[in-house]
């Protein structure tokens, strides 16, 4: 899940998915990396290098 914000964080916690945070955006004024997310990123075109090595699909 991709979100802004501790709230986001923990409901993908709380249905058993990885979570990145962006570090702009809604949350309180507090830093992303507080709600201890897999990752942080500043920009959404940093988010591929977090999703890890790509899976071709079968034909």
């Amino acid at each position: 899940m991709v979100g802004d914000s501790r709230n986001d964080a923990e409901a993908a916690r709380a249905a058993g998915c990885p979570v990145v945070l962006v570090s702009y955006g809604y949350n309180h004024g507090e830093p992303a990396a507080r709600a201890h997310p897999d990752a942080v990123i500043d920009r959404l075109d940093e988010l591929a290098a977090c999703l890890g090595p790509r899976v071709p699909s079968s034909p």
